[in-house]
């Protein structure tokens, strides 16, 4: 496997072309609308991007926003507040090599303390779930988002947290 150099990533417009060409799924949420959301947060400071770089390349990244006390649908006594993993996408061309876990234990140990970590995924997205426990990640609630699938349907949403053990 090529060596792999992990960076924040500050372009919001290469943000937006890679998560345009490699974030697209069958299970993902993403839309053009969500994509230049993120660009713009990612220009006005709201939002970062960990990005891992081959040969100068990104070949993955994941970009992650800061919340507190957030009521989660469907679960209304659970209430979170820490980093959200808001994307992950891999380069096609590097899935399946643990790019993914490595980058998501890349975003662990920059926020990791003293704050909790969250990132979610479709339930039918096994391959995601895995590389998300696979990085360190517990789940700790299976929840109906009525918001999150295409065209507004409803799906079955995963949500897992890191929290460094005492």
């Amino acid at each position: 496997m090529s060596v792999i150099t992990w960076t924040d990533l500050r372009d919001g417009d290469a943000v937006g072309s890679f998560l345009r060409t490699h974030g697209p799924a069958p299970f993902n949420h993403l839309t053009d609308s969500g994509i230049d959301a993120q660009r713009r947060r990612i220009a006005a400071g709201v939002l970062e991007c960990t990005a891992g770089l081959v040969d100068g390349e990104v070949v993955a990244l994941a970009t992650v926003s800061q919340f507190s006390a957030a009521a989660l649908t469907g679960t209304p006594y659970l209430r979170l507040s820490g980093h959200y993993i808001e994307e992950v996408a891999v380069h096609a061309g590097h899935r399946g090599r643990g790019v993914g876990v490595g980058l998501l234990r890349q975003v662990v140990d920059r926020y990791r303390q003293p704050v909790d970590i969250y990132i979610d995924c479709d339930e039918r997205n096994t391959a995601c779930a895995r590389m998300i426990v696979k990085a360190g990640f517990s789940q700790v609630s299976r929840y109906r988002d009525a918001d999150r699938g295409p065209a507004g349907t409803a799906r079955q949403t995963l949500l897992f947290r890191f929290r460094e053990q005492a």
